[in-house]
């Protein structure tokens, strides 16, 4: 077996050198689908990393209490629900009281124009407390964090993150210079440490002032999100019963959900896993066409070859000697066809890791190249039949 085998993949190489364009073109559609499904699942995959990396940059062991309810089938909705505000600043020091918590925090922000001089921005601006960059494991990259005073005096200084910093005002320090937030003048007190973005947010692309300024300036008391950074991961559960029976104290069961970080990553995990998929799913559509081209230019081959074929079985060779070479034939087409794919997807892969995150995983090479060879034997096997079963003597009278 292991001779029939070896002789018949020599044949196949030497037929496929013979007709090399035609080969190539037969290929075509193999290398297409495979460098497709690298790349499509690729990019998936690369999200996947990224949006595990944006969720640790928010900070470990967060809890995220929101207006609403939200249950684990809705809980990626609860971005629609925050903006009603419905929680108060004695929120923030009850729980953070709490045993096991070690701060908390308030969500409270608008997209706003934002100028310096004539250079203008729309910015998320929001209103920070003094625990938020402990909440949310940030730092200040230049100047200074707001005092306690200027917290609870809502004094109008702001800090901004370092996008801002660079687009308006270059190369210019903006410490100690006024930014224009809407109609109002704020002092720059501190730029924030560059730390990315999370979805559709730009932790670089804001702007924070005191959370009683904030308050003013929208001119809102409400509080839209509360967050909790819990000093152990094992006790996330515990803590976020307790503060659920602080808060049912002063609103009613449905008025708010408390969300562990955890649960919101399973969510987008999720999403995107379903996302990954379905790209994958598509690209190998492309792998069913290139089959489908494999088996109709080795249903003409046959047809070129009866000769051939004939000649063959008369000096001795049996159906399944036919059968065999013809089917390698096929397989040799997609898995060099597979070969060259996966080179391509590595290549498209690079090359769009400059605009987006992209990160090329082992099963999806090997899950294309399996598929690609398994599509060479499934669609050579009715070509390979149809040779083998060609009667010797009708085919060297063939014209």
């Amino acid at each position: 077996m292991f001779s029939l085998i070896r002789s018949s993949f020599k044949i196949a190489l030497a037929s496929i050198a013979v007709n090399k364009v035609r080969s190539v073109l037969t290929m075509l559609g193999i290398i297409i689908g495979v460098s497709a499904v690298i790349v499509l699942v690729s990019v998936g995959s690369g999200l996947r990393e990224l949006t595990a990396g944006q969720f640790a940059g928010i900070g470990a062991n967060l809890l995220m209490v929101v207006t609403g309810k939200v249950s684990s089938s809705n809980i990626t909705s609860f971005a629609s629900l925050t903006n009603s505000g419905k929680f108060k600043e004695e929120d923030i020091k009850t729980l953070s009281l709490l045993d096991g918590v070690e701060a908390v925090t308030a969500d409270l922000d608008e997209y706003i124009s934002v100028r310096y001089l004539d250079e203008t921005k729309t910015a998320q601006v929001g209103g920070a407390t003094y625990d938020y960059l402990t909440v949310f494991s940030w730092g200040i990259g230049e100047g200074r964090f707001f005092s306690k005073s200027e917290i609870s005096s809502g004094k109008k200084v702001v800090i901004i993150g370092s996008k801002i910093k660079d687009d308006l005002f270059k190369s210019v320090n903006p410490l100690g210079l006024n930014l224009i937030v809407g109609q109002e003048r704020y002092k720059i007190i501190g730029v924030l440490s560059p730390k990315g973005g999370f979805g559709q947010f730009d932790w670089d692309s804001t702007v924070y002032m005191p959370l009683t300024a904030a308050q003013r300036f929208f001119g809102r008391e409400r509080i839209d999100m509360l967050y909790i950074k819990v000093r152990d991961a094992a006790s996330m559960k515990t803590i976020s019963a307790k503060a659920e029976t602080v808060l049912l104290k002063r609103y009613d069961k449905d008025a708010f959900s408390i969300i562990e970080q955890s649960d919101l990553f399973k969510a987008a995990d999720s999403i995107i896993g379903a996302i990954t998929v379905a790209l994958g799913g598509i690209a190998s559509i492309s792998l069913i066409v290139g089959g489908i081209g494999i088996m109709n230019i080795m249903l003409v081959t046959v047809t070129e070859r009866t000769k051939e074929i004939g000649l063959r079985k008369a000096l001795g060779a049996r159906p399944r000697d036919i059968l065999w070479q013809f089917l390698i034939e096929a397989v040799v087409l997609s898995g060099v066809g597979g070969l060259l794919g996966i080179s391509l997807g590595y290549l498209g892969s690079y090359g769009l890791g400059k605009l987006l995150a992209t990160d090329v995983t082992v099963w999806s090479v090997l899950l294309s190249f399996g598929v690609a060879a398994a599509v060479g034997i499934i669609f050579g096997i009715v070509p390979a039949y149809k040779a083998s079963r060609l009667d010797p003597i009708s085919a060297l009278r063939y014209e």
